[in-house]
């Protein structure tokens, strides 16, 4: 039973400083129609400043069924190791 404990005390910290840390924002956009373009530039405008480099990695898509149809969305996800 002792040596169970102490197989226990040894894993359990082992374990949780493997595992990764990941959150995700989702941001559904509603540009003026006509505008799109420009969205499409500002959006890209602000990955080159802010999200060039470090743990974020971000993505546009748009969305194909339901109803935000036709819709982007901007997505962003933060990895860190703890």
């Amino acid at each position: 039973m002792k040596s169970l404990i102490m197989l226990l005390l040894i894993m359990v910290p082992t374990i949780m400083s493997a595992q990764d840390y990941q959150m995700f924002e989702v941001h559904y956009l509603r540009p003026i129609v006509g505008n799109e373009t420009e969205v499409s530039a500002l959006i890209a405008g602000h990955n080159k400043s802010f999200h060039n480099k470090g743990p974020y990695n971000n993505a546009v898509f748009s969305v194909l069924s339901g109803p935000r149809s036709g819709a982007p969305v901007f997505t962003m996800m933060q990895c860190a190791s703890n």
